[in-house]
Formats: structure tokens, C-alpha cells, sequence
């Protein structure tokens, strides 16, 4: 499976696994589906409401026959296009198709998908994509994009976590690893420099605005500091990090 490097509005540099296009067919395949039934709920559900079987004639009168149709039209509409709208937002980029292929859209940059990306990418779904040009596109582009991505900016990668580099994840460009500030007083002797302080100091203050609240930034930033003082991954708590930048910090 293809990689892809991105650096983050952080200068963080990250690598993410593309999905295939046969996981995103597979996906599609899920999502259809399901829109599909519900179609077939809608449609069961409109020819109860539109025929009286208790009446006699059976027949429905043009009004409500009318007034059904166009509240079908509606919910149809509604589920063909606000199915993945609503859904890449709720889930962050991720729907029931998607989340059984362990499949996320992200925006190019890392960063989760915005509302207004979402509304591109599936108007083109659905005006282009749909008919068989999204499809085409997958298969002969090399990061597998659609036109709906190529226009909105996005990605589709896969969250089976691959092998990532500390160093790579908290690199930065002109990071300066001779400034060290004295040793902190904790449980370990800890001497960081300024460009780790602003590392941790970043993360918490941007760690809403990664995927899955920073699930994967701070299991990175733990690797990180874990190798750095050779000390077990699961002694660098988020407890950790923060009496490190409080610390650091009154220097």
C-alpha cells in the first residue's frame, strides 16, 4: 500500500497510508447499500401512506398522491446527497463504509475535512464521479483520487497504523538541537531543548484539530520522548509532557 508524506500547518511531517482504490470501491460499494435501503424504506413506507386499503375505491386522490410523491422526492434527495455530507462531518471523514475499511478523507494538508470540502468533493460525487469518471480517475491516479478529491483538496488514507518515525513526525524546519535549557526537576533527568519545547507546547494547543482529537500526534510525540530519555512509552503521559512544558517554561 502506498505512503504519503504530508507537513502540517505545525511543520509537522507525517506519513499516511493511502487507501486503494479497491478498499474505496469496497467502501462505496457498503455506502450504496445502505442509501439504497433506504430507498426502499421511503418507497414501502409512501406507497402505505398514498393507498387507503381500508378504503373501498383503493384508489389515492391526486392530492395525496401529490403530496406523498413530493415528500418521497425530498427524502430521496436528501439521502443521495446528504448521505455522505452528513456523515464525512459527524464521523470526521469517515462513513459506515468507510469506518468497515478502517478508511478517514483528510484534508491534502493532514487536517480533518471541513464542511465546505465535504460539499465539493460529493457535488462532484454525484454530478461526475458517479457515473463511472471517478472510478477511471482512482485507478490511473497514483495517489488514487477522484476528481471530487482533486477539486476539494482532500485524501483518502487508511488508518491501519504504519511503521512512522519519531524524528520525522517532530521535525521542523531550522530545528536547533544545541540550545538546552537546564535540567527539570522530576522523576527523570530531563534536559529538552527550546524546538522540543515548542513541539509539546504546539500539540496541546492544536490537538483538537488533528484526527481523533490527536490520537495519533500524541502517540508520535510519546514515541518521541520515550527514545529521547530512554524511558517506557507508557511512563510519557499527557501528565508527563505537561509537567515538562510547566516546567521548562519558568526558565
Amino acid at each position: 500500500m502506498k505512503s504519503i508524506f504530508v507537513t502540517t500547518p505545525d511543520n509537522i511531517k507525517v506519513e499516511y497510508r493511502l487507501a486503494g482504490a479497491g478498499s474505496r470501491l469496497g467502501a462505496a460499494v457498503v455506502d450504496t447499500a445502505i442509501q439504497f435501503s433506504g430507498f426502499l424504506i421511503i418507497t414501502l413506507v409512501a406507497i402505505w401512506v398514498m393507498f387507503d386499503f381500508n378504503d373501498s375505491q383503493f384508489l389515492p386522490s391526486w392530492e395525496r398522491f401529490a403530496n406523498v410523491a413530493a415528500v418521497a422526492l425530498f427524502l430521496y434527495f436528501a439521502i443521495f446527497l446528504g448521505y455522505f455530507l452528513v456523515f464525512e462531518i459527524v464521523m470526521k471523514g469517515q462513513t459506515p463504509g468507510k469506518r468497515l475499511f478502517g478508511l478517514r478523507t483528510i484534508r491534502a494538508n493532514g487536517q480533518p475535512i471541513t464542511f465546505i470540502q465535504s460539499i465539493i468533493r460529493n457535488v462532484i460525487r454525484v454530478s461526475i464521479d458517479n457515473v463511472g469518471i471517478g472510478l477511471i480517475m482512482m485507478i490511473l491516479n497514483k495517489n488514487h483520487l477522484r476528481l471530487g478529491d482533486i477539486l476539494a483538496g482532500t485524501i483518502v488514507i487508511s488508518e491501519n497504523p504504519s511503521k512512522y518515525k519519531s524524528e520525522s513526525l517532530l521535525w521542523r524546519p531550522g530545528m536547533d538541537d544545541t540550545e538546552i535549557r537546564p535540567t527539570i526537576s522530576s522523576n527523570y533527568p530531563i534536559t529538552i531543548t527550546y524546538e522540543e519545547y515548542e513541539i509539546i507546547k504546539d500539540y496541546f494547543s492544536r490537538k483538537n484539530e488533528f484526527i481523533e482529537s490527536g490520537k495519533y500526534a500524541e502517540t508520535r510525540v510519546r514515541e518521541y520522548f520515550a527514545q529521547k530519555f530512554e524511558i517506557d512509552m507508557s511512563a510519557v503521559d499527557e501528565g508527563f509532557l505537561k509537567q515538562i512544558m510547566d516546567e521548562y517554561s519558568k526558565y
